[in-house]
């Protein structure tokens, strides 16, 4: 199984993935929305119960690190609870 993020490591080795040039161009900074998507990700705060559940979930374990879930946990911002 392999993680989308590690695929450009993966590319150096064709044997594995027979792709000569990956390139994201999926990414928000080329779409109509930025400007509104920025300013949602500015605002936007989560539960910490909720990031908890989400983040430290069996799934995520399996697929990241520790480290790797703390810079997760860290891109977020919290609050107490949800009214």
């Amino acid at each position: 199984m392999y993680r989308v993020e590690d695929l450009p490591s993966i590319v150096s080795y064709p044997a594995i993935l027979p792709i000569n040039d990956l390139q994201n161009k999926n990414t928000s900074e080329k779409r109509w929305y930025y400007d509104k998507y920025s300013e949602f990700l500015e605002k936007v705060s989560f539960p910490k119960s909720y990031l908890n559940h989400l983040l430290l979930s069996a799934p995520m374990r399996q697929m990241y690190s520790e480290e790797e879930i703390s810079i997760f946990f860290s891109r977020y911002k919290t609050h107490p609870t949800w009214f």
